[in-house]
């Protein structure tokens, strides 16, 4: 009977045997596990066997995490645009300092948050089964990095409100 650590240890001997056996299969569960790792991961005691309550704990997660990927999409439009902005703009030595500062440590505190969270959803794909149990420990730092980075995202926007007059003339004169 295979449970607990004996069966995590069963398991990792067979990824690293499908591997080397099978790259390219390999490859394809490591994608299926990442995709399931996302899922829901209330069980029968967040439940209380009522499917309704299973709803409704599946309705918040995915409202979590779609709020999360689309933060990430809107912070990356963002810095890309911004980096546009500037390279086209003379104005980027005449930001005020102390918004970039806290710009760059608000970036660095999300960057190491998403870092810890993929970092846990790679390695729980590549090495397990990508159960989405193993993401409930970094949960609390995807709702974390929802306000930071809503409020980076405003932060930015800011910026690029200052910059859009300024990128315009330059165009328009260049």
């Amino acid at each position: 009977d295979l449970r607990g650590p004996v069966l995590s240890a069963y398991m990792l001997r067979l990824n690293l045997l499908l591997l080397q056996k099978a790259p390219l299969t390999y490859s394809q569960e490591v994608v299926w596990a990442f995709g399931s790792y996302w899922f829901p991961s209330s069980g029968q005691l967040a439940n209380l066997n009522s499917r309704k309550l299973q709803l409704f704990w599946a309705v918040i997660h995915f409202c979590l995490i779609g709020g999360f990927t689309f933060n990430l999409i809107l912070l990356l439009g963002t810095g890309i645009y911004l980096k546009t902005c500037m390279r086209l703009s003379d104005m980027s030595n005449r930001l005020p300092v102390r918004e970039l500062k806290l710009i760059y440590l608000q970036a660095c505190m999300l960057g190491l948050a998403a870092t810890i969270v993929f970092y846990t959803g790679a390695v729980s794909s590549l090495i397990e089964i990508g159960d989405p149990r193993y993401r409930v420990c970094t949960d609390s730092l995807i709702v974390f990095m929802i306000f930071l980075g809503t409020q980076l995202w405003w932060r930015l926007v800011d910026i690029s409100r200052i910059l859009l007059p300024h990128t315009q003339e330059n165009i328009l004169q260049g």
